[in-house]
């Protein structure tokens, strides 16, 4: 099933491109995108970090004029980075 949703998103995406954004077909490609969006805040209250982001960058690349799925992945690699700033300052005796 899997399988199917993700060649589903490709179509839609390559229909949506090709029309504009400007049809049905276009609320179904902002329908996967709050489901990627969704399922990224979830894996980002989770801790699955590397899961969110690649959650994100799925919302991103369906609509890339939506602001909002660069802010959360940009948040959550800002969030990335300090934590490995932190495990690096971490020194075992």
């Amino acid at each position: 099933m899997i399988t199917n949703v993700v060649w589903l998103v490709d179509s839609l995406t390559v229909v949506h491109s090709a029309e504009g954004g400007h049809s049905s077909v276009g609320l179904y490609v902002d329908m996967f995108c709050v489901i990627y969006l969704k399922t990224g805040n979830d894996l980002m209250r989770q801790e699955e970090y590397s899961a969110a982001v690649e959650s994100y960058t799925q919302a991103i690349q369906l609509d890339s004029r939506n602001a909002v799925y660069y802010c959360n992945r940009s948040v959550l690699h800002f969030f990335l980075e300090i934590i490995l700033c932190r495990a690096d300052e971490r020194v075992i005796f």
